[in-house]
């Protein structure tokens, strides 16, 4: 069946073809490139991954002052000149923010074909769904779950080292010629969003890929893993504790070698629940629009593995301030590879936990105790004109046997309520969840303060704008 097109119309297509023919062999050499490049730096000491992060950092900051107008005045406002460029400390570089990146897109980009109109045109586009912009750019959009959208574009050389970064050091595939993986992704689909722009990408010659969006009624995604069989499911963590919940009853049977759950928490509960139901730990992958792999935990039994050769991390508290070992604090993200848009110093809300740096036993990479959610997700009280936080981390990681999936609502001042799905009899669930959120808020001093009531509910769906769950929604 031929394209059906008008006839003065059909050069511009044959030639549009044409050049995405010619994008996907130059997107697949760089892949491949990037691949081989990576496996050279695999078993370096963490000495070794400090001096390539500290050349990377040179090369980007020195990259972005010629090349990006932000960034020139932003620096120059500060007292920054090129000639200090070589030797100011990172902790000395102002910050951004993610309405900064937003507000100065035009000029923060660092090619100028890139501009913020025609990029909003194309993400706006259903059609544009599985292509680049221009032929070139990989874009991302943020669901706007921070209050704040935002748009993150990445250069053909940029997105391979992303691509390689997943392969090599999250899914560890290996070529297979006569068995391509079959990979699954379970999560929103309608958009230019993180995960589905990544594993739409996965090249061919190594992975058959089946997109199932987690909007689509659970019969029917069921019914399409059961007939697909994925080697590898990639999605959000609460899709995985629903496929898990349809296997542990009966209707999925499928048999995965590896579930990469990123997008919202993988939790305790959760973990516990793809482990009954799989045979296999489930992989907890650090990602984000501003940078879709930035960490790996391969198991809950050890740190989270940060690729600080790609990336900085500085882990800080409200003063901008590093925090020590054990201690958590907010997010400020240096991307090294991208250098269409780079993100210098970039605030996040992420909420991270240090790992202990004197247990680091020779490891690469710079190690975190957990991913304790964003910082607009804790909730706060105040005790005798003291505040006292709860924070995601210690919500996200509740569990008691036979809850199957929870869920926090705030009422404000004084009311926090859980929607729980239990599994089996109820009675004994219940008293389980009670006994532990008292002592969570014993332990948090608001066993005096805090109403507590619980709610079992039949389901609890994830947020139908983003396809993500929400662990705590405020009233």
């Amino acid at each position: 069946m031929g394209l059906n097109v008008p006839a003065d119309c059909r050069g511009e297509v044959v030639q549009r073809h044409s050049n995405e023919h010619l994008s996907d062999r130059m997107n697949t050499f760089l892949l491949g490139r990037s691949l081989t490049h990576l496996s050279l730096e695999l078993n370096r000491s963490r000495q070794a991954t400090l001096l390539r992060q500290e050349r990377r950092f040179r090369s980007l900051l020195r990259h972005a002052y010629l090349h990006s107008e932000f960034y020139r005045r932003h620096y120059h406002s500060a007292g920054i000149r090129g000639g200090d460029l070589d030797a100011i400390p990172l902790r000395d570089l102002p910050t951004i923010t993610k309405s900064q990146v937003m507000e100065s897109f035009d000029s923060l980009s660092c090619d100028p074909a890139l501009r913020r109109e025609g990029v909003e045109r194309f993400v706006a586009d259903p059609t544009t769904r599985g292509r680049r912009y221009l032929n070139r750019f990989a874009v991302v959009h943020s669901s706007g779950s921070s209050g704040t959208v935002g748009l993150f574009v990445y250069g053909p050389e940029e997105w391979s080292i992303l691509g390689a970064l997943t392969i090599s050091r999250v899914g560890r595939s290996s070529v297979r010629p006569l068995h391509r993986t079959r990979l699954a992704f379970v999560g929103a689909t309608d958009g230019h969003y993180a995960g589905i722009t990544l594993s739409r990408e996965a090249p061919r010659f190594l992975y058959e890929f089946r997109p199932l969006s987690i909007q689509a009624p659970i019969e029917q995604i069921v019914a399409e893993l059961n007939a697909f069989q994925p080697d590898m499911i990639n999605g959000y963590a609460s899709g995985a504790h629903l496929l898990a919940i349809q296997q542990l009853h009966g209707r999925l049977r499928i048999s995965p070698r590896a579930i990469v759950c990123s997008g919202d928490p993988l939790t305790d509960l959760v973990r516990s629940h793809v482990q009954e139901a799989f045979g296999i730990e489930p992989i907890n992958l650090y990602a984000s629009s501003e940078s879709i792999c930035m960490g790996v935990q391969r198991n809950g039994g050890e740190d989270m593995s940060l690729f600080d050769d790609w990336h900085v991390f500085e882990i800080v508290d409200e003063r901008l301030k590093e925090v020590g070992p054990g201690e958590t604090g907010r997010l400020v993200l240096t991307n090294l590879y991208n250098r269409t848009q780079p993100l210098i110093r970039y605030e996040m809300s992420d909420l991270l936990t240090r790992g202990d740096d004197s247990r680091a036993d020779g490891h690469p990479f710079q190690r975190i105790r957990a991913l304790s959610g964003r910082s607009e997700e804790s909730l706060s009280f105040v005790v005798n004109g003291q505040e006292r936080k709860l924070s995601p981390h210690v919500l996200g990681e509740f569990f008691v046997p036979g809850l199957e999936k929870f869920q926090y609502e705030h009422h404000p001042p004084d009311l926090l309520l859980m929607r729980a799905k239990v599994r089996h009899d109820g009675a004994p669930v219940r008293d389980r969840i009670h006994e532990k959120m008292h002592d969570i808020l014993v332990g948090s001093g608001l066993h005096e303060t805090l109403r507590f009531r619980l709610e079992i509910v039949d389901r609890i769906d994830n947020d139908a704008r983003t396809g993500k769950f929400r662990l705590i929604e405020r009233r």
